[in-house]
């Protein structure tokens, strides 16, 4: 966030969005439980926290477990990831990083960049881990010397208001970073004594309240036993086909060129996490939400344009994706089209957002693919009325993209323009490669569906071949 500064420095800080890692300490295993703490259910990372900070994230969801190897041991604090099965599997899952190499890694970063860092504190729990983890009463002692742990964090951010009161995402960006040094907030679940936190200059976590938009998929009961079970497994998460990771590769894949356009139809959130950071994608997301809700705030409607984690405002690039838009046919993402190479030796993602139709529309591609600006929902009547309303238009364009359908009813439309009435719902769409726009009318409490005829008989031909 210090590199925009000039933008967002007077800006709330609630408003601005920061990069989240889900799980952010389990990017290795170093301890677990059998049978289910394998790599496979147990890692969400596979960068340190010091990498997750160079790729850009800014908010860490740390889990800290009191880790005990037998009753009369001191106990290490661990970040973890562990689910409570109960029965006798009791806990299962495993440990990643220290917390010691957390803050390690902290201090590390924050010597020689003045960013904004939030570690969001949570789920602390005490666990006796033998084959299978016990758990253990968590004393007020144990939380405190939890907190004396993490006051070896450096740059933590103090503010001169009340701290039981203070409305910490009210405050402007410059109030942390604005002086050159980094800025650590330390925000701390129930269960902690606030006078406790306080002391060492730390928060409760309702001193910043945030809305967080997870692009997440959970591995389910099913999906965790059918890991486990798995012999790939052996050579490691990649293999497994039901890990942890490679749920989260496919999951991130149908999510993210969706991600824009899911938050401009419900909230733009403060933070948006994910599983695995590995690349830019996480940080362009991120930005070119930032950038959009600052231009909505100030009654703004210019392009918004992310590549590489990087604003461009390159004027040729701007005109060659307008044209695009216009045509509209797909604009190829590359470095030549969009005026240089922002990130070197990285495979890099574009996002952007623009107004058309009366919606505002977000798009995001990898490079070496396109934006596929030609599909696209260009206008939706119902009842003889047009529908702005942003979920509307989010919810048929990505049926329209996943090549699904919308019930026709008045809570998909956002309304009843007619009540008492009976209503048609006319949609002007244009298809993926499609060059001609075309027009699709059903009657209310009918089933709009974007499949063509051979979609639909290649689906029932594939069904009763499995037969």
């Amino acid at each position: 966030m210090s590199e925009h500064l000039s933008t967002f420095g007077a800006y709330p800080v609630g408003q601005i969005c920061l990069p989240g890692s889900h799980d952010a300490g389990t990017y290795k295993l170093e301890r677990s439980t059998a049978p289910g703490g394998t790599r496979s259910n147990v890692i969400t990372q596979t960068l340190s926290i010091y990498q997750q900070l160079e790729h850009g994230v800014r908010w860490f969801d740390i889990r800290p477990f009191l880790i005990k190897d037998s009753p009369g041991d001191a106990g290490t604090w661990r970040t973890g990831h562990f689910s409570p099965l109960g029965g006798v599997l009791d806990w299962q899952g495993g440990c990643g990083a220290s917390i010691d190499e957390v803050i390690n890694d902290i201090n590390n970063f924050t010597k020689d960049h003045s960013e904004l860092i939030i570690l969001d504190v949570s789920h602390v729990t005490h666990l006796l881990l033998e084959t299978k983890g016990k758990g253990l009463d968590l004393t007020v002692d144990h939380r405190r010397d939890l907190l004396d742990k993490f006051t070896a964090i450096k740059h933590v951010f103090r503010t001169t208001a009340d701290p039981e009161h203070v409305v910490l995402h009210d405050l402007p960006l410059t109030d942390f970073i604005g002086h050159g040094e980094a800025a650590v907030v330390l925000l701390f679940d129930d269960g902690f004594d606030r006078g406790e936190l306080h002391r060492r200059g730390f928060y409760h976590s309702s001193r910043y309240s945030v809305y967080n938009h997870y692009i997440t998929l959970a591995q389910d009961d099913m999906a965790a036993v059918l890991s486990t079970l798995n012999p790939f497994q052996v050579f490691g998460p990649g293999a497994n086909n039901y890990s942890v990771l490679k749920l989260t590769e496919s999951h991130q894949r149908a999510e993210f060129p969706l991600a824009l356009q899911n938050v401009a139809g419900s909230a733009y959130p403060s933070v948006l996490t994910i599983d695995n950071v590995l690349d830019d994608d996480l940080l362009t997301l991120s930005l070119a939400i930032s950038f959009q809700r600052y231009n909505i705030a100030h009654g703004l409607r210019n392009k918004v344009v992310v590549y590489g984690a990087r604003l461009i405002v390159d004027p040729g690039a701007h005109q060659r994706l307008q044209e695009c838009i216009d045509a509209p046919r797909g604009f190829p993402i590359s470095n030549e089209n969009l005026g240089s190479d922002p990130w070197l030796g990285l495979k890099k993602s574009c996002a952007i957002f623009y107004w058309q139709d009366g919606w505002a529309k977000g798009r995001y591609a990898k490079e070496h693919s396109s934006l596929h600006l030609e599909q696209d929902i260009k206008s939706i009547e119902y009842g003889g009325s047009d529908v702005k309303n942003q979920g509307v238009y989010y919810r048929f364009y990505r049926a329209l993209v996943e090549r699904g359908g919308v019930r026709i009813n008045n809570d998909n439309l956002g309304g009843d323009p007619k009540v008492g009435h009976r209503k048609k719902c006319k949609v002007r769409y244009r298809e993926f490669n499609g060059k001609d726009t075309e027009e699709y009318e059903v009657d209310e409490d009918r089933y709009l569906d974007f499949k063509t005829f051979w979609e639909r008989f290649a689906e029932s031909q594939s069904s009763h071949s499995q037969w």
